[in-house]
């Protein structure tokens, strides 16, 4: 059930390893992908305890799954929240021109953190297995939505200039 997770955490985690031990520049951009393989690797962490957590409704308390769920939405927005921060700054990197990148995509990060912490999450049981959706789910979804809008902003604006 949680094989893939699994084996994606143990590759993150040797990429992290490998990263972690070589010396480097103290950038901006190291620092967002230090903190990209950590968040990487709760996300998956807790997309694995959910898939196991949601497929024990009955067994499980629902106040540890809801906790379990909110932890694994919350790494998931912060995962793409990352990547649209990493691709401005390569792009800043590239262009050697500062881009104004923390202003509204914070804004949508807080705003979306505070509906998954405070917005029900509903569980829904099929034969095939049970999953979660609701409004926590739907504010993930336009977070990430706007977050890879931004991305393809930034690329469509500055391909030109990026290598």
């Amino acid at each position: 059930m949680v094989r893939m997770e699994i084996a994606c955490f143990l590759v993150i985690a040797f990429m992290a390893c490998i990263y972690f031990s070589a010396k480097r520049e103290k950038t901006k951009m190291h620092k967002v992908f230090s903190i990209f393989l950590v968040v990487s690797m709760a996300h998956l962490f807790f997309d694995g305890v959910t898939v196991c957590t949601v497929n024990m409704l009955h067994e499980i308390p629902l106040w540890i799954n809801d906790l379990f769920h909110r932890l694994f939405i919350s790494t998931m927005l912060v995962v793409f929240y990352l990547v649209y921060w990493y691709n401005a700054l390569l792009i800043e990197d590239d262009i050697k021109e500062s881009l104004d990148i923390s202003a509204f995509s914070t804004i949508v990060m807080v705003v979306s953190l505070l509906g998954i912490i405070f917005l029900p999450i509903v569980y829904i049981e099929t034969e095939q297995g049970n999953y979660s959706y609701g409004p926590v789910a739907y504010i993930l979804y336009i977070a990430v939505a706007i977050y890879l809008l931004q991305v393809f902003v930034l690329l469509c604006k500055y391909w030109k200039r990026i290598h």
